[in-house]
């Protein structure tokens, strides 16, 4: 049995890069069949040149439109795919920060809408401790050496906690060991947030003192805010959707491709009466 044997079919959703979608893709059928080749995949798709999927792979020669449909007739089924697929390459090819933004933005919407969210079966060990989370967004990015030595020293944290933390994400079935370096299974998952549910209100309480903490932090690397207002009924929850929206925005823009040295923040929302209703 070879490492090819190995090789599942790639998921066009778990990839932010077409190159390296279709660079896997090759590497599947390449399983399947070791005479599979360039040439052949040429074939099938109808390409004149059978030099061009090559360059296309290695980024020496971008995607035309008529390519892109090839490439949706024979690797897709679903309109999802082929739209996701689209924007991929969009993203991919973005000339400028603003197209690679919006291109960005649909990918993201795309998978909300495809991805289905398993719920954590133990939740209390998700939100036992602020590491945990943060941990788990660092192994999800393709730039980070997802080993316990790198991620202590990106977290501040000794080896023994990055290493308790991640048998953990192991237990919940999020991450897995692959040769030393740790993973994070394919798919989404989400936390039933209760409103004064004791272990949600653990989290942000450790959260809120790491904030308190962070005031030793350089200037550039924190930012607090405080305000008042009376607020109607109404104009609170209108409030309360406004909040939403900006903590999606923080993550989309986290989920963006870019090269330029980035960091992990955390961002607290807190807001709460200090008085009794005006009437």
């Amino acid at each position: 049995m070879t490492w090819r044997s190995f090789i599942k079919k790639p998921k066009v959703f778990e990839y932010l890069s077409v190159q390296d979608f279709l660079r896997d893709y090759y590497e599947y059928r390449k399983s399947l069949n070791e005479k599979f080749s360039y040439d052949k995949w040429s074939e099938e798709l109808n390409l004149k040149g059978r030099s061009l999927l090559r360059l296309i792979v290695t980024k020496k020669r971008s995607i035309s439109d008529s390519i892109i449909d090839l490439f949706c007739r024979q690797l897709f089924e679903s309109e999802i795919e082929k739209e996701y697929f689209c924007h991929l390459v969009l993203y991919s090819q973005s000339k400028s920060v603003e197209e690679k933004k919006t291109a960005g933005r649909k990918l993201t919407s795309l998978l909300r809408v495809h991805v289905e969210k398993y719920e954590i079966s133990n939740k209390k060990h998700f939100l036992s401790q602020t590491l945990i989370p943060r941990l788990y967004s660092l192994l999800d990015n393709e730039k980070v050496e997802k080993n316990p030595k790198s991620l202590s020293k990106l977290l501040g944290v000794s080896i023994e906690e990055i290493v308790q933390a991640l048998s953990l994400l192991q237990d919940l079935k999020l991450v897995q060991n692959f040769e030393g370096e740790y993973l994070c299974n394919p798919g989404a998952f989400a936390v039933k947030l209760d409103l004064g549910d004791k272990d949600l209100l653990r989290f942000h309480r450790e959260a809120l003192q790491d904030s308190i903490r962070a005031q030793s932090l350089p200037v550039d690397l924190r930012r607090y805010r405080s305000s008042v207002a009376l607020l109607s009924q109404k104009q609170w929850h209108e409030i309360l959707e406004k909040f939403d929206n900006v903590v999606s925005q923080y993550l989309e823009l986290g989920q963006l491709d870019t090269s330029d040295a980035q960091r992990l923040f955390q961002m607290n929302i807190n807001i709460h009466a200090v008085s009794e209703e005006v009437i």
